[in-house]
C-alpha cells in the first residue's frame, strides 16, 4: 500500500478496482510491483487495464486520479501483452527475471572484457551451415541463419585475433519447448594457443561472477528442490564412460564399439526401442537422454572424454582416435555448455563434414551447403587452441530458478 505521504507522480495500470466509504480502492501494476491506492469515488470511473497516473496532494488526502489510456472497448486481455511481464501471479514475474537477465548480460561481457577478449559482432545469416545431423538450420534469403558462430570465430583466429567472443542470436529449427527456443542466445568464446583446462576455466568463474552479481555472496543455486553450490566446491570431471557406469550402471569399452553400445542399449529397464539398439550414434544419444538429468545436482561437471564419432569439429585425443576431446557442462541436470579443443586439420574436417551429409541423406533430412570459407581458412593453418558454447538463456535459467525457458526471455516463439 502506498500511502499518500509518500507519493509522486506514479504511472501504473489498474488490475482491480473496489468501492469503499466515498472512495475507490485501486490496484495497480507499477514496474512489476502491485501497489493499493485511494482515490476519490468516480474521478475517473476506472476499470481493469486502464492507465493511470496518479497526481500527489500536498494535504495529504487521496491523490487525483488522471486516466491516460487504456484498452479499447471490449479489448482487455488479462493474459496479452499489457500484463504479460508483470503477472503478479508469478514470482518473480517476468519483468523482474528480464531485468535479472541484463545483469547476468552485464556481468558476462565484463569477464571477457576484463580477460582481454575482443567482442565481434558476427553475421546472423551466412552462406553455409553446420551439416551435423541432429541440426535443423533455418533457410533465409541465399543463406542460413547461423547455428553457432564457432566458424566465425575460427576465421578470426586463422587471421591473428587469439581470445575472441561472441554473445548473440543463433537460430535452429524444431528447438521449441522448456529448454529451447528456434531463437536463443549463445556465448562463445576461444583462446587461440592455450588448453581446454582454460576454457573450462572461464566458465567456472563467469558462473561464479554471474551468481554474486545477482546475489552477493551467494555459494549455491535452488533449482528444482534442491541446492547446487557453485562456490566451494570442486567442479568435478567425469569421462562419459564413468558417467554411465555410476549412474545407469552401463559399462561401455574404451573404444565405443558398437558391440559394446548395443549390448548396453538392450537392458530392457533402459526401455529403448530394438530399432534404435544397432545405431550406435542413436542408442548412445538415447543412453545420454537417461544420463543427463542425474548430472550437475551435488556440484556442476563437466563431462568428458566423447566418442568421436558425436562430434564433427573437436580434436582427437592423442592415443586414443575412437575418442575426442569435448567438455560438456551439466548443472541441475542441464547441458549448459559445450567446448573442446579446435580441429585443426582440414582434411579430416572435410571428412567429418562428409560423414555428417551422408547421415543426413540416409535419416531423410535436407542437405546443406558447407561453409567453405571456414574449410579455406583452416587450410591456411588454424592455431592450436580451444573453445566454447555456452546457453546463455540456459545460465540465465539456472541462476534465477526458473525451469521453462520462456520466464527469462522477452518473448518466447509461442508468443510471437
Amino acid at each position: 500500500m502506498i500511502s499518500p505521504g509518500q507519493l509522486h507522480p506514479i504511472h501504473g495500470r489498474v488490475i482491480a478496482v473496489s468501492e469503499r466509504k466515498g472512495f475507490q480502492d485501486i490496484a495497480l501494476l507499477v514496474k512489476g510491483e502491485t501497489h493499493t491506492v485511494q482515490g476519490l469515488l468516480g474521478d475517473p470511473a476506472l476499470a481493469p487495464g486502464d492507465l493511470v497516473v496518479l497526481d500527489p496532494t500536498d494535504s495529504g488526502a487521496p491523490p487525483r486520479v488522471l486516466r491516460v489510456g487504456g484498452p479499447t472497448r471490449g479489448a482487455w486481455d488479462p493474459e496479452g501483452d499489457a500484463l504479460r511481464w508483470q503477472r503478479s501471479t508469478v514470482s518473480p514475474n517476468r519483468m523482474k527475471l528480464l531485468w535479472k537477465r541484463q545483469t547476468i548480460l552485464r556481468t558476462v561481457r565484463e569477464y571477457f572484457y576484463d580477460q582481454g577478449f575482443l567482442e565481434a559482432q558476427t553475421p546472423l545469416l551466412a552462406r553455409g551451415a553446420c551439416p551435423d545431423v541432429h541440426l535443423s538450420p533455418i533457410q533465409a534469403a541465399d543463406g542460413y541463419l547461423v547455428t553457432s558462430t564457432e566458424y566465425q570465430i575460427k576465421r578470426m583466429i586463422v587471421g591473428g585475433f587469439e581470445k575472441v567472443f561472441t554473445l548473440t542470436q543463433n537460430f535452429r529449427g524444431g528447438d521449441a519447448g522448456m529448454h529451447h527456443n528456434p531463437e536463443f542466445t549463445m556465448l562463445e568464446w576461444a583462446r587461440a594457443f592455450s588448453p581446454l583446462e582454460a576454457i573450462e576455466n572461464d566458465a567456472e568463474a563467469l558462473v561464479k561472477r554471474a551468481l554474486e552479481a545477482l546475489d552477493p555472496g551467494a555459494e549455491c543455486i535452488h533449482y528444482r528442490g534442491r541446492t547446487i553450490r557453485l562456490s566451494g566446491v570442486h567442479w568435478e570431471r567425469l569421462s562419459v564412460r564413468g558417467a554411465l557406469s555410476r549412474y545407469l550402471r552401463v559399462d561401455i569399452d574404451p573404444e565405443f564399439s558398437p558391440t559394446s553400445i548395443e549390448k548396453a542399449a538392450s537392458r530392457d529397464d533402459l526401455g529403448i526401442e530394438v530399432r534404435f539398439r544397432n545405431d550406435p550414434h542413436a542408442a548412445l544419444t538415447l543412453l545420454l537422454d537417461q544420463l543427463t538429468p542425474h548430472l550437475g545436482f551435488e556440484a556442476p561437471v563437466f563431462l568428458t572424454d566423447w566418442p568421436a564419432f558425436m562430434t564433427t569439429s573437436a580434436s582427437l585425443t592423442p592415443g586414443s582416435p575412437a575418442l575426442a576431446e569435448r567438455s560438456e557442462l551439466f548443472i541441475a541436470g542441464i547441458e549448459l555448455s559445450d567446448g573442446f579443443p579446435s580441429l585443426r586439420d582440414p582434411a579430416q574436417q572435410e571428412d567429418l563434414f562428409a560423414r555428417e551429409l551422408a547421415r543426413r541423406e540416409e535419416a531423410g533430412l535436407p542437405s546443406v551447403p558447407l561453409d567453405t570459407r571456414y574449410v579455406q581458412a583452416l587450410h591456411q593453418g588454424l592455431p592450436p587452441g580451444a573453445g566454447m558454447a555456452l546457453g546463455f538463456d540456459r545460465l540465465a535459467m539456472l541462476l534465477t530458478g526458473q525451469e521453462h525457458i520462456r520466464s527469462i526471455l522477452p518473448f518466447s516463439w509461442d508468443e510471437l
